[in-house]
């Protein structure tokens, strides 16, 4: 997805938001713990300045000396550890937390890699700024109504009615936000105009069991084209996937097929 200059900046500014708020909350924390337990504003000044003599010591070649350094830290940060489990306090409550774990909240995996995160947040903002989350408030699976489909009408070659195939549509869309994590399945909709394909893309894009990472990935991964597009099931299979997923779940709607394949 493409981003403009101010869009890119307001995501990188939300980044520098988070933190400077997770700096805020560890030195509260800190502040806390050393008021509570003194011991550990000692410990945390040893660690420091053991800190400083191993640089120096590998700086000097010293390789015993830098050994005995190792252990004297591990020492100490074992004994803070011990502390705050005493004191009630989780073993990393003096340590930085983050957002995301995966970038530490910087977008960026090693620098130079794009996090899930940042997708995730270029796509709400994407969102945002189109006002396509106003129209997900209408358009979503609590909203849609199997009562415009025909409980009578079929279409040649199966028995299926055009209920029970907008009905057996709209369980596979949410079966496939479910199992987003763990079934690597790609969305194909088809079926004339007007029968819910966009108005079921609406409804993924709502779900609110939908795991992060779907926001990010499943555009990659779901296709909505006209029945009358020139187009079929097995032509699209050579459409770009996201990554690994191989698979492809083909959604008729309308008086068209429901059904499900792999190919």
């Amino acid at each position: 997805m493409a981003l403009t200059n101010p869009q890119y900046d307001a995501i990188m500014r939300m980044y520098n938001e988070r933190q400077l708020r997770h700096q805020r909350e560890q030195q509260e924390h800190i502040r806390i713990a050393y008021e509570k337990i003194p011991r550990l504003a000692e410990i945390d000044a040893e660690i420091a300045s053991l800190s400083v003599r191993k640089a120096k010591a590998m700086l000097n070649g010293d390789a015993s000396m830098d050994l005995d350094l190792n252990a004297a830290i591990r020492d100490r940060s074992q004994e803070r550890a011990a502390l705050l489990s005493m004191h009630g306090y989780p073993a990393d409550y003096l340590e930085l937390t983050y957002d995301c774990p995966l970038c530490r909240d910087t977008g960026y995996i090693n620098g130079t890699q794009k996090c899930a995160c940042f997708k995730k947040a270029a796509v709400d903002l994407l969102y945002r700024q189109s006002n396509v989350e106003e129209l997900l408030k209408a358009e979503n699976f609590s909203q849609f109504s199997l009562d415009y489909y025909s409980d009578s009408l079929t279409s040649t070659g199966t028995p299926l009615t055009s209920r029970e195939a907008a009905a057996a549509a709209l369980e596979k869309s949410q079966a496939f936000v479910r199992n987003f994590g763990s079934s690597f399945e790609n969305l194909f909709f088809y079926g004339d105009t007007g029968v819910g394909k966009t108005f079921l893309s609406h409804g993924i894009r709502s779900f609110p069991e939908k795991p992060a990472r779907a926001e990010a990935d499943a555009s990659a991964r779901l296709w909505a084209l006209p029945a009358h597009s020139g187009r079929n099931f097995h032509s699209n299979a050579a459409l770009p996937l996201s990554g690994h997923y191989q698979g492809w779940v083909r959604l008729r709607l309308g008086n068209l097929l429901s059904g499900s394949t792999r190919v």
